[in-house]
């Protein structure tokens, strides 16, 4: 939320990197903004990642992380 600067998959590699391992990230566009999907190497790093980020901003007072966990087992792009 509240998006004022461009987000690209290194942004979030680093961030989430910070976690564990990073497998992949995807950024797509969406309705009300961008929304992008990080795999992360297993379950328990993903949940560690989401604890620590869910609700912080990228940037200052900026581009505010909602995180959620997907459905998807694995990422698959095309």
């Amino acid at each position: 939320t509240n998006i004022k600067f461009p987000v690209t998959a290194d942004v979030l590699y680093t961030l989430f990197n910070k976690y564990g391992d990073v497998l992949r990230v995807i950024i797509f566009p969406r309705q009300l903004g961008e929304q992008a999907l990080v795999e992360m190497k297993n379950a328990e790093q993903a949940k560690i990642a989401r604890k620590e980020l869910d609700g912080k901003s990228i940037y200052t007072s900026s581009n505010t992380m909602r995180i959620q966990y997907s459905q998807l087992e694995k990422l698959e792009v095309s």
